[in-house]
């Protein structure tokens, strides 16, 4: 294993641990849920600079039944019903959206997960290649992290396939370009804070995931009440 793989490697359990875990044992709970799949995509994924999007599959059932809920995902308008691992109620990260929150972390959303940034050489090696915007969610996304509620706390399982190895630590060459640290495919330096990059450079996604119209959605929600409550006053 290469410096950035190991560096990957280490990052990507200590996001794990300190994110993804918080996150599902709160909506699992909070859902009345047993266990949910994290599923990743990038489009077109032959390129290293592209984003790393999530989708979710909630559950009832000790595993979630994957074809069920991507035939859910799957469904034109976004929200489609799973009858098999949520009796019946829309499958994907709109269940635990709130769109009229006023606060980012009550959105729904995984916080730290940076698609255009730092989930690239975290996550980039899980997802499937050749993959675009017209896709399915079935077609473009594969599982990836498996997660369990037992006994109230959270277990998890990587069953993602390492399909591009070499891709496991590499860092977007436009983020090499704006800091001057390595050669493209290097591992970033420990201590450089890439949260602190300007955040036009974060707009270079060729798609909006369904995490980012979430996100989108109770902006637009907020910004809306504003304009209504000053209008009335």
């Amino acid at each position: 294993m290469t410096g950035a793989a190991a560096d990957a490697s280490a990052r990507r359990a200590a996001f794990i641990r300190d994110a993804l875990v918080p996150y599902f044992r709160q909506h699992l709970r909070k859902q009345g849920l047993r266990s949910a799949l994290l599923l990743v995509a990038q489009y077109w994924a032959d390129e290293a600079d592209d984003a790393v999007h999530y989708e979710i599959i909630w559950s009832k059932l000790d595993e979630p039944d994957v074809a069920a809920g991507l035939a859910a995902l799957d469904h034109e308008d976004g929200e489609g019903r799973d009858r098999t691992n949520l009796d019946g109620r829309p499958q994907g990260i709109g269940l635990v959206a709130n769109y009229s929150a006023k606060n980012p972390a009550q959105w729904g959303l995984i916080e730290g997960w940076d698609e255009n940034l730092g989930a690239i050489p975290l996550f980039a090696q899980y997802c499937l290649e050749d993959c675009h915007q017209e896709m399915l969610v079935s077609e473009a996304y594969a599982p990836c992290l498996r997660f369990r509620l037992i006994d109230d706390q959270v277990e998890y399982e990587l069953v993602g396939e390492n399909r591009r190895p070499w891709l496991e630590g590499v860092v977007p060459t436009w983020a090499q370009e704006h800091e001057g640290d390595g050669e493209p495919g290097g591992a970033p330096s420990g201590d450089d804070d890439r949260s602190e990059l300007p955040r036009a450079h974060l707009q270079s996604s060729r798609t909006v995931s369904p995490a980012a119209r979430i996100g989108l959605a109770a902006a637009l929600a907020v910004a809306i009440a504003l304009l209504i409550r000053a209008c009335a006053g």
